[in-house]
């Protein structure tokens, strides 16, 4: 991603995407294995280096299955989501946007942010891919922050709509689910497109 603009329609996809990593998932916690620490490493050098191993491995696996559980508990939107509210269609893609990253943000929870920590302290530990000489546009953190870049994103436009229409959207119980926003969007009536668009 160096060198390349992110976009929120790229993190949107590479977001909805995350529930078919778990092979590149496997794969890291693989490369993980082979690592050890380098003998010409000072002792507390060489005790760093084992406990970010095993901190990233850990929080690699703790996070792919939350990812996957996340997933498993994801639901259709029905056609009548929106009934009786009176919202735009543009206030719909905002509302779907801005819900679909909050209820998997509070689902991933803490797992989210060990991982978070176990990708800094690999790169304390300059790790092979998270050192700053392997990495030096720290890709691997911007990956991990990934989650939080794109909520934030699409907090904005959620927040421009009107206070009474925010109060009503955040009274549907059925937003407050996990939810697939592809399927959804398709249950609604909406373009899968837009949800690609700043």
């Amino acid at each position: 991603m160096t060198g390349s603009k992110l976009n929120s329609g790229r993190l949107w996809r590479m977001a909805a995407n995350l529930k078919n990593t778990w092979p590149a998932w496997a794969l890291l916690i693989g490369n993980l294995f082979w690592l050890t620490p380098s003998q010409a490493q000072s002792p507390a050098q060489e005790d760093l280096t084992s406990f970010a191993i095993q901190r990233l491995a850990q929080a690699v696996i703790d996070y792919s299955a939350q990812i996957k559980y996340c997933r498993q508990q994801e639901i259709v939107l029905p056609p009548d989501t929106f009934a009786g509210l009176e919202i735009s269609r543009d206030e719909q893609i905002a509302a779907l946007a801005y819900f679909r990253n909050k209820n998997d943000r509070t689902c991933l929870g803490q797992v989210e942010e060990e991982f978070l920590q176990a990708t800094l302290l690999a790169r304390e530990a300059k790790l092979p891919a998270y050192s700053a000489k392997d990495d030096p546009g720290a890709e691997q953190i911007l990956t991990a922050l990934l989650s939080r870049t794109l909520a934030l994103k699409r907090e904005r436009p959620y927040l421009r709509l009107a206070p009474a229409l925010r109060r009503q959207l955040e009274a549907l119980p059925v937003l407050q689910h996990n939810f697939d926003p592809f399927q959804s969007m398709r249950s609604l009536g909406l373009s899968n497109s837009d949800i690609d668009d700043d």
